[in-house]
């Protein structure tokens, strides 16, 4: 036994000396053998811990940070000597594993000191915990801390969120060392951190070579978000001031330097990803929606992008006409949101709105509606609870979501009741005056604009319904001005170039055609009232408008044919006039003659004026008119004819017409015809509109018989039900459906009454802002001197602007 403990004791002896030895060799310059001899030396005493712990420090001093991990892999902090601690804890900092640098010095930090204190709390801060990190952090100016670890401390409190007392500690690295470049680096760092980003890029670019070219930029980005936050700031009060023509100009500034800094930055940076990222984010705010959608879509990462530019990104895809593109970013991002703010899910309604996906935009509203208190909560010692306004832009979506679901009416009434409550409110009120405006009534908007005047005379919505209000009253020259000043603030606005394409449409000749077939079945012996076939065809062309008087010129072809036992009769009329427009007032006066018989001038003119948003009266005389009958004109007589009628418009759910004509035939027949009907909405969705009305009809002739249908008098009274439906729709394109029906009576002098009816089915094509297209096909039943016919009929036309 004696024996054992006096062999193992000169075993221990050698190997101390031995590792001394070993460490004295690293001393001297020779680490490499050192390593040699320590791992001889571990091998032969793997459980002497101070083998390993010189081991340790003595691979942490080459450098060998790899073998460290390999050696100690597995073993438990208790197992190595605390003097070696700190060299293993670097070792696995230096590898990136911050964590178990982190659990190394966990519990051995208090007896080394400060040193491992702050490389403990560097451990945790770049594991992710950097509350505790500045627990465990020791203060700026400990003693025994030099330059070195006083700019550790810096970085620690950089990346942990603390960039002043960042400063502080690299302060005193400088004091202590003024030329260490590490210090240097981390003060600019923190100078960016705390919001000096000029500070910062100057003191950069005051010393060349200190900062790393993705570091350089990095400081760069900083420099100019800095500028772009004081740029939007500018822009806020530029707008307060009235200066709309100039408020972009900083920011728009701000943009050509990320511009320009971007073309130096490695394409494969992070520095160059966020510029990246600033540009699309200034391009939405600048309105270049398309810009920022274009650079988007130029890079490879997307979806590391941050919510702020995935935003921006979702507002181009709106506004650039991609709802479902947007719709899909704006769900995601509101995916990842515990409570994404009133804005985000705002946008998400309008891109389901765009894409005509009603239902869904309705669970979003609702959703905003749940979300968006009424009144704000505030601290104990404030008497009550605060309006949240932003619950007032809620309830205005919600009274305009009613508008777009073709019920105005409904919005009309919920925007007057929210005006009530907060009668200076102009986002209200100009709300109000657009759906005014939508009911057709332009004169009730423009009341309403007024008022929401008084209040932001200078806002967007303000000015946009002045012009729009300018346009439907006829008044052109308060249009133009109004255009005028708004493309100059507001260029890049949807609802601005949607006025201006329709101020530039009046500058561009139009073209109008109609065309109609039909075909008459009914007993052997009679032709009926139109023929056995007929076909009426019109086709106008108008010049530009002059904007100085109002005036266009235009050029019509009309025809009118029918077969009536066996024979076609024919008119055939061209002629060419002038017509005036301003106001809500019309006037025009037109020359045709027969394509046949040109010797024979006729001359018409009409006049109507729109008295107020409700009544409206036209007048018309002809004097060789194309109601004359076909067969009249066959035997060789004209008509004059003198039409007046009036209209008058509740709104968009009711009005109603009524119309006397009289038409003189050479034949001295004096025929008098008098119409009237109403047409009320039945129901109104976002995209379903019914309609009933009722259309009635006398006329009575001074000369029965002749050559022509010439009844004593004659009547009609019928039912009239009416379905459109929006089956498509893209933005300025659409299809609509129209399914029409009517039935009622009509009554012929000595013939009595007989149930008359008619069924129409139609398509209408809105082919783009300026071009629209449509056709039907349809048939009718009437009683026809006592014999029933049956006509079916096809129709098309078109509309357009060159």
């Amino acid at each position: 036994m004696g024996l054992t403990v006096l062999l193992a004791t000169d075993v221990a002896a050698g190997t101390d000396a031995a590792r001394e030895a070993a460490v004295e060799a690293a001393r001297a310059g020779d680490g490499a053998a050192a390593i040699v001899e320590l791992e001889r030396l571990h091998r032969s005493a793997p459980t002497d811990p101070a083998v390993l712990a010189d081991l340790v420090v003595v691979l942490r001093n080459e450098g060998e940070n790899e073998r460290i991990v390999e050696w100690m892999e597995g073993r438990a902090p208790a197992s190595l000597p605390d003097y070696a601690h700190m060299s293993w804890a670097g070792a696995l900092r230096d590898q990136g594993r911050f964590a178990d640098a982190a659990d190394v010095l966990a519990d051995s930090r208090h007896a080394i000191g400060p040193r491992a204190h702050l490389l403990y709390a560097a451990a945790l801060a770049e594991s992710g915990f950097p509350d505790q990190a500045l627990e465990a952090l020791p203060a700026p100016g400990t003693p025994g801390l030099d330059a070195d670890e006083h700019t550790l401390m810096a970085y620690v409190l950089r990346i942990a969120g603390e960039p002043r007392a960042a400063l502080r500690a690299a302060r005193h690295a400088l004091d202590a060392e003024p030329g260490l470049e590490d210090a240097l680096r981390q003060r600019i760092l923190a100078l960016s951190g705390v919001g000096a980003a000029g500070s910062a890029r100057r003191l950069a670019d005051a010393n060349p070579g200190l900062m790393s070219a993705e570091l350089h930029a990095t400081l760069v980005n900083d420099h100019l978000a800095a500028q772009l936050r004081e740029a939007l700031r500018e822009r806020l009060r530029r707008e307060r001031a009235g200066q709309m023509a100039r408020r972009d100009e900083p920011v728009e500034e701000v943009l050509e330097s990320l511009q320009v800094a971007r073309l130096g930055m490695d394409p494969g940076g992070t520095a160059f990803r966020r510029n990246t990222h600033d540009q699309i984010f200034v391009l939405r705010e600048l309105g270049r929606h398309a810009e920022a959608v274009a650079l988007w879509e130029g890079l490879e990462d997307r979806d590391a992008a941050p919510p702020y530019v995935r935003r921006a990104v979702a507002d181009g895809y709106l506004a650039t006409r991609e709802p479902e593109r947007a719709g899909e970013m704006y769900a995601a991002l509101i995916g990842e949101s515990d409570s994404p703010d009133a804005s985000l899910l705002t946008s998400r309604y309008f891109s389901l709105i765009e894409a005509e996906d009603y239902a869904a935009a309705a669970e979003v509203l609702e959703r905003l509606v749940d979300e968006t208190p009424i009144w704000l909560r505030v601290p104990e010692e404030r008497p009550a609870d605060t309006p949240n306004w932003e619950r007032v832009g809620v309830e205005q979506m919600q009274a305009m979501d009613r508008a777009y679901r073709n019920r105005a009416d409904q919005a009309d009434a919920m925007l007057a009741e929210r005006i009530r409550r907060a009668p200076a409110n102009a986002d209200l009120r100009n709300a109000h005056a657009r759906v005014l405006r939508w009911r057709g009534w332009p004169q009730a908007s423009v009341e309403a604009t007024q008022l929401a005047e008084l209040e932001a005379p200078e806002a967007a919505d303000t000015r946009l319904n002045h012009a729009a209000n300018a346009r439907d009253l006829g008044d052109f020259a308060r249009w133009e001005q109004e255009l005028e000043t708004l493309e100059r603030d507001f260029p890049r606005n949807s609802r601005v170039r949607t006025l201006a394409r329709q101020w530039e449409d009046r500058g561009r000749p139009a073209i109008r055609g109609e065309v109609e077939y039909g075909r008459t079945s009914g007993p052997d012996d009679q032709t009926g009232l139109t023929g056995d076939r007929d076909l009426r065809t019109e086709l106008r062309l108008d010049s530009p408008w002059s904007r100085r008087n109002h005036l266009r010129a235009f050029a019509l072809h009309r025809t009118e044919q029918g077969e009536y036992d066996d024979r076609w009769l024919r008119q055939d009329r061209v002629g060419v006039g002038l017509e005036w427009e301003a106001l809500r007032r019309n006037a025009w006066v037109r020359l045709d003659a027969d394509r046949q018989d040109s010797s024979q001038i006729g001359v018409a003119a009409g006049w109507s004026h729109w008295l107020n948003d409700h009544w409206n009266y036209s007048l018309e005389v002809d004097s060789r008119s194309l109601h004359t009958p076909l067969r009249a004109s066959d035997a060789g007589l004209d008509g004059e004819r003198l039409n007046g009628s009036v209209f008058w418009r509740a709104s968009e759910r009711l009005s109603a017409y009524g119309g006397l004509s009289l038409l003189r035939i050479d034949d001295g027949n004096r025929r008098v015809s008098a119409t009237a009907g109403a047409t009320r909405r039945l129901h109104a969705s976002a995209h379903h509109v019914t309609e009933g009305g009722v259309d009635l009809f006398a006329e009575r002739n001074s000369q029965p018989g002749g050559p022509y249908f010439n009844p004593r008098h004659s009547a009609s009274g019928s039912l009239r039900l009416q379905h459109d439906w929006l089956t498509w729709r893209d933005y300025d394109r659409s299809l609509t459906q129209e399914f029409r029906v009517s039935a009622g009576m009509g009554y012929q002098a000595d013939f009595g009454s007989a149930a008359i009816g008619d069924a129409g089915y139609h398509h209408r094509w809105q082919l783009g802002p300026r071009w629209s297209l449509h056709y039907g096909v349809g048939a009718s039943t009437r009683v026809y001197d006592g014999d029933r016919e049956q006509r079916y009929y096809l129709q098309a036309g078109f509309e357009g602007r060159f």
